[in-house]
């Protein structure tokens, strides 16, 4: 019997090009899972990575959205909802990285 705690949890990956004129000192992509379909909530964000193009990022997302729901699922008894969702701006307003990608 799983624990119930976890119920309709949706893992999301998300893919974006960084925004070169809010982030100056950042090229290429980023990439980031949450436990929560809204890419604007930080506090749901379990890992976060840059990466120096679109396919990397992908592949990188994917390694982690794979290892948080078999993680969700060993726990609950239960595998959560998840995708990969390539965003078409960047949610992170300028100044607002939690932390530094280098």
């Amino acid at each position: 019997m799983g624990c119930n705690l976890l119920g309709g949890l949706m893992v999301v990956g998300f893919v974006h090009r960084i925004d070169t004129d809010r982030h100056p000192t950042l090229q290429g992509w980023r990439w980031a899972v949450h436990l929560s379909a809204n890419p604007y909530d930080l506090s749901k964000c379990m890992q976060a990575g840059q990466a120096p193009d679109e396919a990397t990022a992908r592949l990188e997302a994917g390694w982690f959205v794979a290892a948080v729901v078999n993680t969700v699922a060993a726990v609950s008894g239960r595998a959560p909802e998840y995708r990969i969702s390539l965003l078409d701006h960047d949610p992170i307003p300028e100044g607002g990285d939690r932390v530094k990608l280098v």
